[in-house]
């Protein structure tokens, strides 16, 4: 069973990220301590045009992607962006002609 994690822009710190648990009123609660980073544990509000979750899957690097994420098939050199839609995760081509599943790509 996969873990259901959101990932959100902390409103009053730029550039910083917590990962966790969406609660309402754009908030996320964030349970364990981030390798990086100044937030700890705890409940932070989030831009909420920042908000993704996560899709279970990895780049080549190992690290998590989350809805609106960027990603570049390196074959084709075509940029996607992630997208969630009627329960499935999409890649959807920057000039938005073609929709890929994720998980088939």
């Amino acid at each position: 069973m996969r873990s259901i994690e959101f990932r959100g822009l902390v409103a009053d710190e730029p550039y910083t990220w917590v990962h966790g648990y969406l609660i309402p009123d754009n908030r996320i609660y964030q349970v364990h301590e981030p390798k990086y980073g100044c937030c700890g544990k705890g409940i932070f509000s989030v831009i909420p045009e920042s908000i993704g979750q996560y899709t279970d899957c990895r780049d080549k690097h190992n690290i998590k992607i989350y809805e609106n994420d960027l990603v570049k098939d390196f074959e084709s050199g075509n940029l996607f962006i992630v997208k969630y839609e009627e329960g499935a995760f999409l890649l959807e081509d920057e000039d938005m002609n073609k929709t890929y599943l994720l998980w088939s790509y």
